[in-house]
């Protein structure tokens, strides 16, 4: 029943909830349902709710449980594999100290076709590795077919902008955050929304979640909206519930944004549609609040005229 509880909140975007019952399952139920969440029902909100588990714990057990769902769950987006390559590095990294012969499943996505981590980045990790067990079976298994491995030539970056997309694409996360000064803050979230929207990349989402590691902002939870109801729509279930979790969290941080306001609205106005996800006695609290503070408010307008609660 736990589990039941569970599934429901996460595919509702309630993700506070969802961490509260989670903490009756074990760590494979856990792992799991998350799994099956993402792979029998192609739901974006298992993604989700893992970064989400990793903004508030940025540990080695958080990123294993967001990189089984790219990696294994919904791994027919584009660049998933580079979003479970950003995991994977950032537990090879964590566990340097504790077990430095953890990879974090680096040396696993080797043997895609569609090869993330390329030759250079393989032999050092295995190189590493093989300092400590000589007989890693994947260690010794990228020494050995590495010289065969055919790889697109790299196309060298004319700039910090160019580089800087690359290393979001490719999953290099650390490696991009170097570069954020590179970009106006309005750039950076046009790229993002072009990589996200334009080529479905799965990084792009990933990477507005990383950048709310350091700190929550609201302008990035409306980006993260913008990108998840956008781009996976077309392949994915869950968007508008993990796009509304964004989008409140928005709302909840600039309480007086009229921009978060008015597209909550619109989510339960004509012509998009209305999401079941906003009762009408939530959207007609939204409405008159916003028309108390913006007496121009069209969809706060259009949601009282049409629930006849003017």
């Amino acid at each position: 029943m736990n589990a039941e509880l569970f599934i429901q909140a996460v595919k509702a975007g309630n993700f506070d909830e969802a961490k509260k019952e989670m903490s009756t399952l074990s760590d494979k139920k856990l792992s799991d349902t998350l799994f099956l969440l993402a792979y029998d029902d192609s739901n974006i909100c298992s993604y989700a709710f893992a970064l989400f588990l990793l903004s508030k714990n940025n540990s080695i057990a958080s990123h294993r449980l967001a990189m089984l769902i790219p990696h294994m769950g919904i791994m027919y987006l584009p660049c998933a594999y580079s979003a479970a390559a950003y995991h994977a590095r950032e537990i090879f990294e964590m566990s340097r100290s504790a077990d430095p012969t953890d990879d974090g499943g680096i040396l696993f996505l080797c043997i895609y076709p569609e090869r993330t981590i390329r030759r250079d980045e393989a032999i050092e990790v295995a190189q590493e590795i093989l300092k400590y067990d000589p007989n890693d079976h994947w260690a010794l298994r990228v020494m050995e077919e590495s010289p065969g491995w055919v790889e697109d030539p790299l196309v060298p970056a004319r700039n910090d902008r160019e580089q800087l997309e690359q290393y979001i694409v490719a999953g290099k996360f650390t490696q991009a955050k170097e570069l954020l000064s590179a970009v106006s803050t309005r750039e950076l979230h046009a790229m993002l929304l072009y990589l996200g929207c334009e080529e479905r990349n799965l990084c792009a989402y990933a990477f507005t979640w990383y950048l709310m590691q350091e700190k929550e902002q609201a302008e990035l939870h409306y980006l993260a909206y913008r990108i998840v109801t956008l781009a996976y729509a077309r392949n994915m279930n869950g968007c508008d519930a993990a796009g509304l979790f964004h989008l409140k969290r928005a709302m909840a941080l600039e309480p007086e944004n009229e921009k978060y306001i008015e597209h909550f609205l619109m989510l339960h106005t004509p012509p998009l549609g209305r999401t079941l996800l906003i009762s009408d006695d939530e959207a007609e609290m939204v409405a008159k609040q916003a028309l108390k503070k913006h007496q121009c408010s069209v969809f706060g307008q259009k949601v009282l005229e049409k629930l006849g609660r003017e």
